[in-house]
């Protein structure tokens, strides 16, 4: 086995393990919350793992040069986990506001929908025009989800930066926007995979690594957000005053978001 390949397992392992335990702690909420859109971010995660998994048995099919069954249940289930994130920004930070979650969402349906297909068809017959229009799919996907996610979080960092909160709950959703920037920036090196290239080529090599680290980086970042252990809970914290420590809820830090946002508007279906 290659240094790269090893890196690239390496790293692979470690994002699978904080994506389970990012998905583990986000269903353990929901059991104690009963804010069942937190499933669908605990779905992004877990998707995540079986895609990863099943890329592994697709990888192995590929070698054959058989387009077989594990191919098409590999190229059905890849980036699925982007439309939950769709529908999580939705129910976050736009559950009685205006979004164009309608939009992006059928877009992002149809697109994966045209992905899995030409994927396929790929596989069947090495046509670049196919494969031009698969890519394109998988990164607008990417792309529009994430972006949203970071644009939605931010912008509720911003309105929050001036009221009299605890910093680690502002700082928290800072950190989920520059998590969610990370993770569309994995539409670059997709968009930079050479055709028909192996990991014996220097270049997919170091593209592979770069999205496997993206990906580590989102899952951790991920992790400090949601998981918000009491020491980086009291670091966040340590310039801000205060005479009494509220633990809030998540239903009190969605209620906060809704009243934060409403005071802005965002022109879109809702």
């Amino acid at each position: 086995m290659e240094p790269i390949e090893i890196t690239i397992m390496l790293l692979g392992t470690i994002m699978l393990i904080i994506s389970l335990m990012n998905g583990i702690y986000l269903l353990w909420r929901i059991t104690k919350t009963r804010l069942h859109h937190i499933t669908c971010l605990s779905a992004f995660f877990l998707i995540t793992i079986i895609e990863f998994v099943i890329r592994m048995a697709y990888s192995a099919e590929n070698e054959t040069g058989i387009v077989g069954g594990i191919t098409v249940i590999y190229y059905s289930i890849n980036i699925i986990s982007y439309l939950f994130l769709l529908i999580f920004v939705k129910y976050t930070f736009y559950l009685h506001r205006k979004s164009p979650f309608r939009i992006l969402i059928t877009t992002a349906i149809i697109a994966k929908i045209i992905y899995t297909i030409t994927s396929v068809m790929y596989e069947i017959e090495f046509n670049l025009q196919i494969r031009h229009v698969s890519k394109g799919c998988a990164i607008y996907i990417i792309a529009i989800s994430s972006l949203w996610l970071a644009y939605s979080s931010l912008s509720f960092y911003k309105s929050m930066k001036k009221t009299e909160i605890q910093e680690w709950i502002k700082k928290r959703y800072l950190i989920i926007g520059i998590s969610a920037i990370i993770l569309a920036a994995q539409a670059i090196p997709t968009a930079l995979t050479p055709y028909n290239a192996s990991l014996e080529d220097p270049f997919m090599g170091v593209l592979s690594i770069i999205h496997v680290i993206l990906n580590v980086s989102f899952a951790f970042l991920s992790f400090v957000a949601w998981v918000m252990p009491k020491q980086i809970k009291h670091y966040l914290n340590r310039s801000f005053q205060m005479i009494e420590e509220k633990e809030f809820s998540e239903e009190e830090l969605l209620a906060i978001i809704g009243q934060e946002l409403s005071k802005g508007d965002i022109n879109g279906d809702n």
